[in-house]
């Protein structure tokens, strides 16, 4: 290549090449910082635009997950107050078979039942009036009525600790009836949404990962690269300058000579 004094065309491509490297080393640079390889819309465009409407899908899913979850513990604490119920109405069930096994012979015996059945009526209706599952998806209006019927037995009386034992067995019934319909929707529905939900997130957490972070293996590689480059043009650029100031020393050494005629002659120019 030509020396041109003017023009130095060496320093100039080695100093576009020098500022290409340096802004390819700083990309990799901000990737292995942020663990992003878009880390803004002009990095991938179109990479951009998917990965934010992936990211927009999974925060709906992340929140009907959340939603669905905290109806499932919902149900799993009114089914444990239920399990007390179920308890309670074993308990009085239990006082009307006594009271119609011992019948009428021992009035201190039929009272005490009796006082124990209320109270575990009282138990059973408190749970049942704190009962309400329509928000978690199980209608609840079935369990309706059974308060109302357990407060009206009357085990005192051989005749009447048989009602009771009518009116306690339809209770039990509605209320295994109705924890059965809360489990089937919690397994069924809401567990089973929440793990086919939790599938479709990961999915598309993968997918949003794949397009907008980095991979750090091929990025300190290509950091690593850029940076070696980027030393190479400094040292391109470093010689082109010095070839350019040695040709301007050489003219200037011809011109100053004692003996010698300038560069002005030396090209012909008067």
């Amino acid at each position: 290549m030509g020396l041109r004094i003017n023009q130095n065309i060496s320093a100039l491509t080695a100093a576009r090449t020098l500022q290409a490297r340096q802004k390819a080393l700083s990309k990799s640079l901000e990737r292995l910082s942020t663990g992003q390889q878009i880390n803004s819309g002009a990095d991938n465009p179109s990479g951009l635009i998917i990965s934010e409407n992936l990211r927009v899908q999974g925060d709906s899913l992340e929140r009907n997950i959340q939603g669905d979850q905290r109806k499932i513990n919902e149900l799993r604490t009114e089914d444990a107050k239920l399990g007390e119920a179920f308890d309670q109405l074993r308990s009085v069930r239990n006082r009307a078979l006594e009271a119609v096994n011992t019948g009428g012979t021992d009035a201190t015996a039929r009272a005490a039942n009796q006082t124990s059945a209320q109270s575990s009526v009282s138990s059973v209706s408190k749970v049942l009036k704190g009962i309400d599952t329509t928000d978690e998806g199980v209608d609840s209006s079935s369990l309706s009525g059974i308060s109302s019927d357990l407060e009206k037995i009357d085990i005192s009386t051989p005749s009447g600790a048989q009602k009771a034992l009518d009116t306690v067995d339809a209770a039990i019934e509605k209320l295994s009836t109705y924890r059965g319909e809360v489990g089937a929707h919690q397994s069924n529905n809401l567990e089973a949404g929440v793990q086919r939900q939790g599938v479709e997130l990961e999915n598309l957490r993968s997918s949003e990962s794949a397009i907008r972070d980095t991979d750090f293996a091929d990025t300190t590689v290509e950091f690593v690269k850029n940076r070696v480059l980027f030393q190479a043009n400094a040292a391109v650029l470093s010689k082109a300058n010095k070839t350019a100031k040695s040709g301007l020393q050489i003219l200037n050494s011809v011109g100053n000579g004692p003996s010698t005629p300038g560069p002005r002659n030396l090209l012909g120019i008067a």
